[in-house]
C-alpha cells in the first residue's frame, strides 16, 4: 500500500476535553479538536453560538448542536459562551496561529 493511500484511508480519532462549566452550568461539557476544514469553517462563522455548536460534543467527540440549532445556546449569557470558546481556541491552538498571524 502507497504512502498516499495510506494516509487517505485514516480517520483521524476524536480528540476531545472537558471544559470545567460547572459554576455556570452544573456541568462539564466536552470540547472537540477540530480538524483543518472544520477549523477554516468555524473561523468564518460570526455568530458566537455557531461557533459554539461547532465545538461542543459528547464524550466520544459527537458533536451535539448543529449550526442550525445555535438558538438554542443564545440563552446562555455571552461570558459563558465565551469562555467555551476560549477553552476551543486553546485546545485547537488558534491562539498561537493568532499570534504568529500578528507577527507576519
Amino acid at each position: 500500500m502507497s504512502l498516499r493511500s495510506t494516509l487517505d484511508s485514516l480517520a483521524p480519532k476524536p480528540k476531545v476535553k472537558q471544559v470545567d462549566m460547572t459554576k455556570e452550568w452544573g456541568c462539564k461539557p466536552y470540547i472537540r479538536k477540530l480538524s483543518w476544514g472544520d477549523l477554516k469553517r468555524v473561523q468564518s462563522l460570526d455568530d458566537p453560538a455557531k461557533q459554539v455548536c461547532a465545538v461542543l460534543c459528547d464524550e466520544d467527540g459527537k458533536q451535539l448542536y448543529n449550526e442550525d440549532e445555535a438558538h438554542l445556546l443564545e440563552k446562555f449569557h455571552a461570558d459563558d459562551l465565551k469562555k467555551v470558546l476560549d477553552a476551543a481556541t486553546s485546545f485547537n491552538s488558534l491562539d498561537e496561529q493568532v499570534k504568529q498571524a500578528k507577527n507576519d
